[in-house]
């Protein structure tokens, strides 16, 4: 219950959230900030000295990421003249292009739309060897157990997104936008 639960609310989140970050540059790693401040940190360690930064709304260049021994992802990044890393909470990062197996992964959904079920259970490093960069990955601010992958779809009339919400790296759900 509780997991459809988690569906019906993302079900509905999902496309305002969608709508409310502008389009991102079509090349490189990019990310934006879905809180109106985010803590800058001066090293990738929750327990480095930090300072809030403001956002305007607005997509920001990250060069590089890195993982801690917890495996959360740190994004370096230069805002407002500032450089620091950002930690993966409340952060939408636009990563790859439009999908071609999450297209095909479609076409058999729709045939059988029991198809998303054999993903649950699956790891994030099994998604990512299925259907490869995410065209975007998201972590809530208040729950740093849960990831959103998200593929946009290759070679469709209208625009359809592929979403694997994943807690504690297990895919915990699945579903198409459209």
């Amino acid at each position: 219950m509780k997991r459809f639960l988690l569906l019906a609310i993302f079900l509905i989140a999902w496309p305002v959230a969608l709508s409310a970050a502008p389009v991102p540059p079509s090349k490189g790693q990019w990310g934006f900030a879905l809180e109106e401040s985010l803590p800058l940190y001066e090293k990738a360690d929750i327990n480095a000295d930090s300072e809030y930064v403001d956002f305007s709304g607005e997509w920001f260049s990250v060069p590089s990421a890195v993982r801690d021994e917890d495996n959360n992802l740190w994004y370096k990044v230069n805002i407002n003249g500032k450089s620091g890393w950002l930690a993966q909470n409340g952060v939408r990062l636009k990563m790859g292009g439009k999908s071609k197996t999450a297209a095909n992964f479609y076409k058999t959904f729709l045939k059988k739309q029991s198809v998303l079920q054999s993903l649950m259970g699956l790891t994030q490093d099994q998604i990512r060897k299925k259907f490869g960069t995410p065209t975007m990955r998201e972590t809530p601010y208040d729950d740093s157990d849960v990831n959103i992958l998200s593929y946009e779809l290759a070679g469709q009339k209208k625009s359809i997104t592929f979403s694997i919400t994943l807690r504690n790296n297990i895919v915990e759900g699945a579903e198409f936008h459209m």
